[in-house]
């Protein structure tokens, strides 16, 4: 089974830390990960790879996500 996150807010808001500590939880769910912002546009990033060994995925994180 996969585990979802989501929020919506009126204002931006930073996404990081929120999401260093859902994507903590790969090795539970070893089958991929995604992530879709939808603001102004859809942005879908995902891979097939568990999250904790995905370098895409900890370069993304370095950058703010709102």
């Amino acid at each position: 089974m996969c585990e979802l996150f989501g929020l919506s807010a009126r204002k931006p808001q930073l996404l990081n830390d929120y999401l260093k500590e859902f994507f903590s939880h790969s090795p539970r769910h070893p089958h991929g990960w995604g992530l879709a912002v939808l603001d102004e546009g859809i942005c879908i990033e995902k891979e097939p790879v568990i999250a904790d060994d995905s370098m895409y995925l900890k370069s993304r994180l370095e950058c703010e996500i709102k």
